[in-house]
């Protein structure tokens, strides 16, 4: 946040991409995170905001709070990391909106596991 406020750059020509932790799934544990992540930083949306593991077993709860967020304007894009085939699968079986972002791990250690991602 500090580097937003000291740089001349109009907060809107910055991409501002933030993730929820694991420890923070759950639909109320997500709104008080997020909420926690724009006062630390000072500004009033992010353009991206992440869930950063889907191994909780929150799954549908977490994202039906990022939906809500972003219609609420404190998040413009919704993503996910490191899912797998069956983690959006089953976001689309429960017939929600699937992620714009699926970020993922990727080097040539792992190279063949996340191949059918």
């Amino acid at each position: 946040g500090v580097a937003i406020r000291a740089s001349s750059v109009p907060r809107s020509e910055i991409f501002l991409a933030t993730k929820l932790a694991g420890s923070d799934h759950g639909f109320d544990e997500a709104h008080v995170a997020l909420r926690r992540s724009l006062r630390e930083l000072r500004v009033d949306y992010v353009d991206l905001y992440l869930i950063e593991s889907p191994l909780t077993g929150k799954l549908m709860e977490t994202w039906d709070a990022l939906v809500e967020m972003r219609k609420m304007g404190l998040a413009r894009s919704l993503g996910v990391c490191n899912f797998g085939i069956a983690h959006l699968e089953a976001l689309k079986a429960h017939n929600r909106e699937l992620p714009e972002v699926n970020q993922i791990e990727l080097h040539p250690l792992n190279f063949q596991e996340r191949r059918p991602l």
